[in-house]
């Protein structure tokens, strides 16, 4: 019964969708551990105050909750091949909020020996630049554009 929910409250978010952007609240870092498969395991308040979420929404769930529609699974498969094999992953991510606009945040994911042979994950999340912005965008989110 759980996955259902899951995708219900997935499916939720992503018909809320919106274009509008909403701005990193200066001062905040999101601050975010995930078990060895993606599943939110901490998050800090910051994230609640970012995404508009209450922490019962997001603890157990998997970090998909709020990945955004335009980010594509290969960027996503890349960033846990790299991270799977040790590596610390540093970009800037569209991170969707509950009420459907989003938000871009300098994201960096590094892997934690938890315990001997079990690794969590690291996630903190940062205010980028306009500049990070714009360069990130241009590399992950393909612009479609109407001739």
């Amino acid at each position: 019964m759980q996955k259902k929910n899951d995708q219900n409250f997935v499916n939720l978010v992503n018909n809320a969708q919106s274009d509008r952007e909403y701005p990193f609240l200066d001062g905040h870092v999101i601050v975010i551990w995930l078990d060895h498969s993606g599943v939110l395991a901490r998050i800090n308040q910051s994230l609640l105050d970012m995404t508009g979420y209450q922490e019962s929404d997001y603890i157990g769930k998997s970090y998909t909750l709020f990945k955004h529609p335009d980010i594509s699974e290969s960027v996503y498969d890349n960033v846990w091949r790299k991270v799977g094999s040790g590596d610390r992953w540093k970009g800037v991510v569209k991170v969707l909020r509950k009420d459907g606009n989003y938000f871009w945040g300098l994201t960096t994911i590094m892997p934690i020996q938890y315990q001997p042979l079990q690794t969590r994950y690291l996630c903190t999340v940062r205010k980028p630049s306009r500049k990070q912005i714009e360069q990130h965008r241009d590399k992950y989110y393909p612009v479609n554009k109407e001739d």
